[in-house]
């Protein structure tokens, strides 16, 4: 499903303002909305949700590598603004992009001339090969396997939400 992220915000405004909570705070409305997003991977979203915390590291990450296919299909969840502001904020030459996806904003930080690292729980299928110039590692955020300090810049966007711990 391709949705901008303008419009993806606006349905979101809409479902936590205007829907009432006894609608939308129903597991049932939860289930149908999953179902119309996420089709025959739907199964798979319950059920993550329902046992999140009892996964193993592999597991976590199987689900994040079995799902990539339903994502909204947009190569990023910022916006251009958002994107300038942090190009702005860069500081020093190296930056590690915690969360980053499908790579949008670490290939974008690497055409700008600087050397970044991009690691997420699941990397994307072609990633490599899409942003060469960046390095991949694939890492649950809790637990980077990179040295204090080894980066000037950390940046981590729409991925709270992804973090068990």
């Amino acid at each position: 499903m391709k949705l901008s992220r303008e419009l993806n915000l606006g349905l979101n405004w809409i479902l936590n303002e205007l829907l009432p909570p006894f609608v939308r705070d129903r597991r049932w409305f939860g289930a149908f909305i999953t179902r119309l997003l996420y089709k025959d991977k739907a199964p798979i979203y319950m059920a993550f949700h329902e046992r999140v915390y009892e996964m193993s590291d592999a597991e976590f990450a199987n689900v994040y590598r079995d799902i990539q296919s339903t994502a909204l299909a947009r190569p990023t969840d910022l916006n251009n603004a958002s994107i300038a502001l942090i190009r702005e904020h860069i500081v020093g030459p190296s930056v590690l992009e915690v969360g980053c996806g499908r790579g949008h904003l670490a290939g974008i930080l690497a055409k700008d001339g600087h050397h970044v690292a991009g690691c997420d729980v699941a990397l994307a299928d072609g990633l490599v090969e899409k942003f060469p110039q960046v390095t991949f590692t694939q890492s649950p955020a809790e637990s980077l396997p990179f040295a204090n300090g080894a980066f000037d810049t950390v940046v981590s966007t729409h991925m709270l939400e992804h973090v068990r711990d």
